[in-house]
């Protein structure tokens, strides 16, 4: 059915969409978008953070100088929510996902759903993805059958289902059942499914980091090598608890294991925005940096209590700016001059704003909530610029 869906969307786009408009469509950009996990606003040193924190963020901070800072960029208010509002353009309950997904509900990303990937394979764009997903388990919301040709380092659930192993055998649950609930990393691509890779667990939660910024650098390589753009969605898990990261990290920051997840994050998008230097392809790339929802400084597990919301009120789960409202930045070298803009731009703008740029036709069998945001693209100021 999938299938069948994509197909029909495909050759409608193409059908009205012939020459890729707008003008700079023409262009062809690759984009890259990284989606962090749980950082506050206050914990990047673009937004308030940083090295005044004991979490320095130089590569952030840089990347942020480069492009356009977006001080107004609101989320849902949960890991979900947010990724759901991303993906598909919606507002989360639209698509059933307006909570947390736990295993054996029936909230999970379905097959009829448009998602923002299957807008860039509607025009021609080769699609991948890494890292963490959270929208559901079931085949219909496999990455892979979602528009994705190709995921590694697959992380389906969230980043503390890495404890369920070791809290249910402390509870004496049967063997069966733990082995059961402990989750994987995955990979595979749109021909040939998903398979597991290894068990999800926190010693391997030290080094995953890692391993999602070298996946992603070898598809920018392998991408970059051929003829038709690309479109790849990163989803880090840094700084999500539990905060453990990769050795050469513990004990870096004095503001403990969530400065040093943060100072991580900071060092792995180094790495892939060095692999799109080194790749040749910088002047024509959209990089998109975001993270899901606001940091827990009060409420949340305590080695996850080193994070920061900056100024706003509230914590993630909330309904307040502290949940909603979080670091952004946009860079397109040619197309987006440096600068900040306080105008209000939300997660679910990004899938209307992409698909204008790449030339892709934006559904309207469906309520769309993403607004159309190209005005990046100009040298005018947006509403509300610094």
């Amino acid at each position: 059915m999938k299938t069948l869906k994509t197909t029909i969307f495909v050759l409608i786009a193409c059908a009205l969409v012939p020459c890729f408009s707008p003008a700079y469509a023409q262009e062809r950009p690759n984009v890259v978008l990284m989606l962090a996990d749980n950082v506050g606003y206050g914990d990047i040193g673009a937004f308030q953070g940083g090295e005044i924190r004991g979490m320095p963020t130089p590569r952030i901070d840089r990347l942020a100088s480069e492009g356009l800072t977006l001080t107004q960029f609101l989320t849902e208010p949960g890991c979900t929510p947010s990724r759901a509002g991303l993906i598909t353009g919606r507002h989360a309950h639209r698509s059933g996902l307006g909570s947390i997904i736990v295993a054996g509900t029936p909230n999970t990303l379905r097959d009829e759903e448009i998602t923002m990937a299957e807008l860039f394979k509607s025009v021609g764009y080769a699609t991948a993805m890494t890292g963490k997903w959270h929208l559901g388990e079931e085949e219909q919301s496999l990455p892979t059958n979602q528009g994705f040709d190709e995921y590694r380092v697959g992380i389906l659930g969230t980043s503390d289902a890495t404890l369920y192993r070791r809290n249910m055998e402390r509870a004496g649950l049967p063997a069966q059942v733990v082995d059961g609930a402990a989750p994987w990393i995955w990979e595979g691509d749109s021909q040939n499914g998903l398979t597991r890779v290894r068990e999800y667990t926190v010693e391997y939660r030290k080094q995953v980091e890692g391993d999602i910024a070298q996946a992603s650098i070898n598809f920018i390589n392998e991408l970059s090598q051929q003829e038709e753009p690309f479109f790849l969605y990163i989803g880090f898990t840094h700084s999500h608890y539990p905060s453990v990261t990769a050795p050469e990290f513990e004990g870096q920051s004095p503001a403990g294991p969530y400065g040093d997840a943060i100072m991580e994050l900071d060092y792995r998008t180094g790495q892939v925005l060095d692999a799109i230097e080194e790749a040749g392809i910088e002047d024509n790339t959209i990089v998109i940096w975001i993270s899901d929802d606001g940091a827990s400084p009060l409420t949340g597990p305590s080695a996850s209590r080193g994070g920061s919301n900056g100024m706003w009120a509230g914590e993630l789960g909330d309904g307040r700016e502290g949940s909603l409202r979080t670091p952004a930045m946009i860079k397109w070298p040619g197309r987006i001059e440096p600068s900040k803009s306080n105008g209000m731009v939300s997660i679910h703008d990004l899938f209307t704003t992409l698909g204008n740029i790449i030339g892709a036709e934006i559904p309207t069998d469906r309520a769309i909530d993403g607004v159309d945001q190209t005005s990046w693209a100009s040298s005018n100021a947006p509403t509300g610029k610094a």
